[in-house]
């Protein structure tokens, strides 16, 4: 038995032994151990090189995973068959919050809102034109319209008799 682990903890005496000096496969078990056999470096670079695929394999599941969703995004916004502005402006919108699934979007309405909401504030905190804000804003009404309540869009506001909601920052 090794003398050094008789000195860490003097139980490890009572134990068989489990390779004898002479024996074949304790010579097979050194010889796989020693370091003449691997070299560190190389298996350091081998770990590190695996490491870096898998990350790397990992990430690029992730992206693609985001863009097959991006894709499903734009497959039913073009089913609402809007103009290409308020599709910009959707897609803008959607890219801008980066969405695990942008698709929600369709069957959110609160979402919408809020997202709308978040976008109208930096469109008019920015610089511009008022006609430019006036037009961002209608467009993102115009979305809301076509994508949740089609059929609401004649609503009129019992408080204001036969006049229909107002729409832009002006009524």
């Amino acid at each position: 038995m090794n003398p050094l682990l008789r000195l860490i903890h003097p139980q490890f005496s009572s134990f068989p032994t489990l390779f004898v000096q002479g024996d074949d496969s304790f010579d097979r078990f050194k010889s796989l151990l020693g370091s003449s056999a691997i070299n560190p470096e190389m298996l350091l670079q081998i770990l590190v090189t695996v490491t870096v695929l898998i990350l790397l394999i990992t990430f690029l599941a992730y992206k693609y995973q985001r863009w097959k969703r991006y894709q499903e995004f734009l497959r039913e916004m073009k089913a609402l068959d809007l103009d290409p502005n308020a599709e910009g402006t959707l897609a803008g919108m959607v890219k801008r919050y980066s969405m695990d699934e942008p698709v929600k979007i369709f069957f959110s309405v609160r979402l919408f809102d809020d997202m709308a909401s978040t976008e109208m504030w930096r469109v008019l905190g920015s610089a511009g034109s008022q006609k430019a804000k006036q037009e961002f804003i209608d467009t993102l009404y115009t979305i809301r319209d076509r994508t949740y309540h089609p059929d609401w869009k004649e609503l009129v506001n019992p408080n204001l008799g036969d006049k229909k909601l107002p729409r832009t920052l002006t009524e």
